[in-house]
């Protein structure tokens, strides 16, 4: 029983660590497997009952996403409940399967399947797209007035650009080897074109990309309707202290008011990411 335990903190360790990135659709489903294969193996090949592998599989499996209610989700993103759901739902079709009930094995699996489908087309992107908005990230004065180089070398600062008038204005924070900071350029891009009313200002953080990355970087994505501009003087590290996650993003309005931040960036959610943003700059009052 107890090698059992240590079966089941591994197995979930390893769905959650080794497994190539991003996979946040694809590790429940995983989960689901491994908790009916090794439910099986468990009482019909190591006759550790019913009881037993219940205590050993789904007791631990349950613990450990509980203890995220606490802990938030910083060592586990995302595991409750989907984490908990899916090893029952695989323990359960182990037992119907051993039981050989075909009837209800068809069923748990019509369920199982169905759970799957609206999870990865509804229920996880809904989840991690409100995490991602839920960051709350409150920009220092001194940020904003502080002077940035653009990528002819010459300082900028937020003052200048907001002589444009515009209504809103949406900050991207990067660094120059973030792949899907890389991939929301192009996102941006796209809305800045749409919304006349929007003004796009992406920095990169000087205290981990160099300027000659940075103006490597830029020349290779250049963006007509996008202002990039580069860090030199660790005005993000010294005045956004709580900014742990690229590419930070966080949208101001007219009056200097956060409307609205995002943490990260998933190239798949961008039809949700798109909503996000006609949400707000459609609501221009």
């Amino acid at each position: 029983m107890l090698s059992n335990v240590f079966i089941t903190l591994f197995l979930t360790f390893a769905c959650y660590n080794l497994v190539p990135k991003p996979i946040d659709e694809f590790n429940y489903p995983i989960l689901f497997v491994l908790s009916f294969l090794q439910a099986i193996f468990s009482i019909k090949y190591f006759n550790l009952g019913f009881t037993k592998t219940f205590i050993s599989t789904l007791l631990v499996t349950i613990l450990i996403d509980c203890s995220t209610i606490y802990t938030g989700n910083l060592l586990i993103p995302l595991r409750f409940p989907f984490a908990t759901i899916f090893p029952i739902l695989g323990f359960l079709t182990a037992i119907v399967y051993i039981s050989k009930s075909r009837k209800y094995f068809v069923l748990i699996m019509a369920f199982s399947s169905i759970f799957t489908f609206f999870s990865y087309f509804n229920f996880v992107p809904r989840i991690i797209l409100q995490m991602q908005s839920s960051v709350q990230l409150q920009p220092d004065i001194n940020f904003l007035s502080g002077t940035f180089l653009t990528i002819d070398s010459t300082e900028l600062n937020f003052q200048t650009i907001k002589k444009e008038n515009k209504s809103f204005y949406l900050f991207d924070l990067f660094f120059v080897d973030c792949p899907p900071c890389v991939q929301k350029f192009a996102l941006l891009d796209s809305i800045s074109k749409k919304y006349s009313n929007l003004k796009i200002i992406c920095i990169c953080n000087g205290a981990i990309s160099s300027f000659t990355d940075f103006k490597i970087l830029v020349d290779g994505n250049k963006k007509n309707d996008i202002v990039f501009l580069y860090d030199h003087k660790y005005l993000i590290k010294n005045y956004l202290k709580n900014v742990n996650s690229y590419p930070m993003e966080f949208i101001l309005n007219n009056k200097d008011q956060v409307v609205s931040t995002l943490a990260g960036f998933n190239i798949k959610r961008k039809e949700d990411y798109l909503k996000n943003y006609s949400n707000i700059f459609n609501n221009d009052k």
